[in-house]
């Protein structure tokens, strides 16, 4: 299946020509999310997508509104390659389009760390090498980006408390001296106390999003605090969101098992406790702890560099978007709970990125600086 026909398949289905199989097909797109890339793409592929994903579908999840069927066929495009084709064919083809006279860039790797004698690094205005070497912590940037943490054994004084931190716009991926490796969102910090051989545990504290590959140690379990959360693990995967304007903290399980502990202000709520297993997620509000299973392309998306938004609330959207372009969001109508369905790459610009959303035609967006209005 040649480009050609995947347009000419586009163009069937959003005029609603599609056969019942042809339209699975590209909904098949968007629910599995492929990541291959487009030299990988086969027919073959396709078809066995659509085999697998179609058959497990009950049918009433055949039926999709407008804005899902838009995000199929954007998410079809981007898999071939050819997302600026469909955001230039929709330009031309719909007239409400959004006035832009500067767009702004999406977030890149941003962080700044703070030692414990106050030294700062601002990570995205160094080179590679060695950043710093003081109190027993040798911290390296490598070619990647990537920030390494490694212990001096020999070194006579105790390493002292390290915080990374992300602003709104920023993102950063960073290795601990245990080899555990940390991806932070926009918007978002990391306090890591360095330990040695001999200690017990090993502890961060987190405030805002992160996703946590744990290096496995029986002897040493490792600790994440949040405000509302305290997780324990010894070895696996999973991603944690606390941000304070967000409702709760999530904590969501990819691998291994977690045991999740509520407190407030550092106090443990005798009970209100549960172990996860993958595909499970913690909810820790004012009316306790919740655990539910949870769509975890969703979870990870912004780790995989998406918006996933299913039955999500424009408000909470907002949010999202407003941490990753750095902007200020202003609602002129009532529209916070306004639902949309939909996958949106982290990599557009944020013009591109309102204007997907407006094709629902139910919203508006107007961009003034740095804020966005939003109105019916």
């Amino acid at each position: 299946m040649n480009k050609e026909e995947i347009f000419e398949l586009v163009r069937r289905y959003n005029e609603g020509k599609c056969t019942e199989q042809e339209q699975s097909l590209l909904e098949t797109w968007y629910v599995n999310q492929s990541s291959a890339p487009a030299g990988e793409i086969t027919e073959f592929k396709l078809e066995q997508d659509l085999h697998d994903i179609f058959c497990a579908l009950p049918k009433s999840g055949r039926k999709i509104k407008l804005w899902y069927k838009i995000a199929a066929v954007a998410a079809v495009l981007l898999v071939m390659g050819a997302g600026y084709f469909y955001m230039e064919r929709q330009a031309a083809e719909n007239k409400d389009q959004i006035y832009v006279r500067n767009d702004i860039k999406p977030g890149g790797n941003r962080a700044v760390i703070t030692l414990g004698n106050g030294k700062t690094i601002d990570l995205s205005k160094t080179g590679t090498g060695v950043l710093s070497q003081e109190a027993g912590l040798l911290i390296t940037k490598a070619a990647d980006g990537q920030v390494i943490c490694k212990l001096d054994p020999h070194a006579a004084k105790e390493s002292s408390l390290m915080t990374i931190t992300t602003p709104r716009g920023g993102a950063y991926m960073l290795e601990l001296p245990d080899g555990t490796k940390v991806w932070l969102n926009a918007a978002s910090s990391l306090q890591y106390l360095p330990v040695r051989a001999k200690a017990a545990e090993r502890r961060v504290t987190l405030q805002g999003e992160a996703y946590f590959e744990v290096a496995k140690d029986k002897t040493k379990p490792f600790f994440v605090e949040t405000a509302h959360q305290v997780i324990k693990v010894l070895g696996t995967h999973f991603n944690v969101s606390a941000y304070e304007d967000n409702p709760g903290t999530r904590t969501t399980l990819f691998e291994g098992s977690v045991w999740v502990h509520e407190s407030r202000h550092g106090v443990k709520f005798a009970g209100n406790q549960a172990v996860l297993v993958p595909g499970q997620q913690s909810l820790s509000t004012s009316n306790g702890l919740k655990v539910q299973l949870a769509d975890l392309k969703e979870v990870l998306a912004w780790k995989n560099g998406y918006f996933i938004f299913n039955e999500e609330t424009l408000g909470s959207i907002m949010q999202k978007v407003s941490r990753w372009y750095n902007i200020d969001v202003v609602f002129k109508d009532d529209l916070e709970k306004t639902s949309f369905i939909g996958v949106i790459s982290r990599s557009k610009n944020l013009a591109s990125v309102l204007q997907l959303l407006q094709e629902t035609g139910n919203v508006h967006f107007k961009m003034e600086g740095r804020s966005v209005i939003i109105m019916k």
